[in-house]
């Protein structure tokens, strides 16, 4: 199993949206994998409830959608004796409001009389929302799953069971519905020692046929060599299926990380573990002894977030958020003027930075741009286009997208360039959320010849050119 290096770092910035929800005691973590996503940890953002809530012991097990805009979210709430699914709303991902159970326990004698959780929801083709979750009944040994639907997603009909394996236990279901029709279900799977992930498929999410294991237990010694439970699914824009899931191995504390694996079509025997992508927390942390359950999503501007349970030593588990480090974007770069005179005693190059669609420049951080890797710009607050936003935002190309413009030292531009027909130039920064962007320009750089006079008795001007004086008109080279 491959391991990775685990860095944090205090976030200065605040990130795209705001974070005024995630707890005053929590740091806003990096982590950093070998490979792929890499993380930035936002936090707990759904507390446990007051005693006498149906989540005052545990809000867990969160499934989180957008539908409507709205960040829906289907959680497990105990109260300390039953385990029920809890629904919560939210605008931005972060403050959330509880609106209470919507999946009860069933009547003495049901299949969920004594526990209903780990939900998975999507919305069909015709609008129904369709739930999967683990039920657990006081008269049968082990776990299985049930079904329900709703017309709104807060009330529920359930559909009773509709997935089990005798002897077993088969929990945590996520559950997806391909362009074909076809239902697909990633669970756990527990066989009275190792928890694994396996796979199975369905006409109508009813009638299920077990495809096989997903993802085994790694070998003695491996982080995930006891369990391996609690997956989600996500199919990128290329096709790849991308699995985030809990892993342990055989330790006296219960210690729990998040671990996640890739496959080209999500079947069984297809899957390639790729390492462990977020840790469990610091000493103090909510997710100081687990990572549970993490649930992933990719927004509509292409980054991802990732759900998950925190559990602390008093075992309590809340649910948190890590949401995808932005990576780079390109920028266009407009730099004048177009041909660089170094003999020219002119203040400043001026540069216009444009955006792509769905970024405002006003989010650039300025302190934080260098041309070429050397140059600063012009920060100084007694100048207007450093400090007023009328002046330093403006749409320079008219193509209606605004530019943030900045201003460079001519004189310390002119230091770092060459003479040539086409100079590169090349502006990096970031923003405040921690995005980088970078973008290149192109300009003419010039050193023409400086004309000095001879004197009141000459007839021309002496032309000092690459070391040599002239006289104009020439007479045979003189070296000087």
């Amino acid at each position: 199993m491959r391991r990775k290096t685990v860095i944090t770092v205090l976030l200065v910035a605040a990130l795209a949206f705001s974070f005024t929800s995630v707890a005053s005691d929590q740091k806003a973590d990096i982590v950093e994998a070998e490979e792929g996503i890499e993380w930035i940890k936002m936090g707990m953002i759904l507390d446990i409830g007051n005693p006498g809530d149906p989540d005052s012991v545990n809000a867990a097990g969160g499934f989180v959608m957008i539908d409507d805009g709205i960040y829906k979210m289907w959680y497990n709430g105990l109260d300390g004796t039953y385990i029920r699914i809890v629904y919560a709303t939210s605008s931005d991902g972060l403050t959330w409001t509880k609106h209470g159970v919507v999946v009860d326990l069933g009547n003495p004698g049901d299949f969920d009389d004594e526990y209903a959780k780990d939900a998975s929801v999507l919305r069909n083709d015709h609008g129904t929302y369709e739930m999967w979750y683990t039920g657990q009944s006081a008269s049968y040994w082990g776990w299985r799953i049930l079904h329900a639907t709703s017309n709104d997603g807060v009330n529920w009909q359930k559909q009773g069971l509709v997935f089990s394996v005798p002897g077993k236990s088969v929990a945590h279901p996520y559950v997806l519905l391909d362009e074909n029709g076809v239902y697909k279900m990633w669970f756990s799977e527990y066989d009275n020692t190792h928890w694994r992930i396996r796979y199975a498929t369905s006409s109508n999410g009813l009638t299920w046929t077990d495809r096989g294991i997903a993802i085994d237990v790694g070998p003695p010694g491996d982080l995930d060599s006891k369990y391996v439970y609690g997956p989600s699914v996500l199919i990128e824009p290329d096709g790849t299926y991308l699995m985030y899931y809990a892993g342990a191995e055989s330790n006296p504390n219960n210690h729990v990380n998040a671990f996640y694996a890739t496959s080209p079509d999500g079947m069984a025997g297809t899957w390639e573990k790729m390492g462990i992508p977020i840790e469990r927390g610091q000493p103090g942390d909510y997710d100081e002894i687990q990572v549970l359950r993490p649930i992933i999503m990719r927004e509509s501007d292409g980054l991802h977030k990732l759900w998950y349970t925190g559990k602390d030593t008093h075992n309590n588990a809340r649910m948190m958020l890590a949401v995808e480090k932005p990576g780079e974007i390109e920028a266009t770069i407009d730099c004048g003027p177009q041909t660089l005179n170094l003999k020219s005693m002119g203040n400043w190059m001026t540069c216009y930075i444009e955006l792509p669609l769905g970024y405002d420049p006003r989010d650039i951080d300025a302190a934080t741009i260098l041309l070429n890797d050397m140059v600063r710009p012009e920060l100084d607050p007694k100048y207007d286009f450093v400090t007023l936003e009328e002046d330093y935002i403006t749409d320079h190309d008219a193509d209606g997208v605004e530019e943030r413009m900045v201003k460079f030292e001519r004189s310390d531009v002119q230091d770092i360039l060459d003479v040539g027909h086409v100079v590169v130039l090349t502006i990096t920064g970031g923003m405040f959320d921690e995005t980088r962007f970078a973008g290149t320009d192109t300009m003419r750089v010039i050193d023409p010849p400086k004309m000095v006079p001879l004197g009141p008795k000459a007839d021309g001007f002496i032309i000092i050119l690459r070391g040599h004086r002239f006289i104009d008109p020439l007479p045979p080279l003189t070296p000087i």
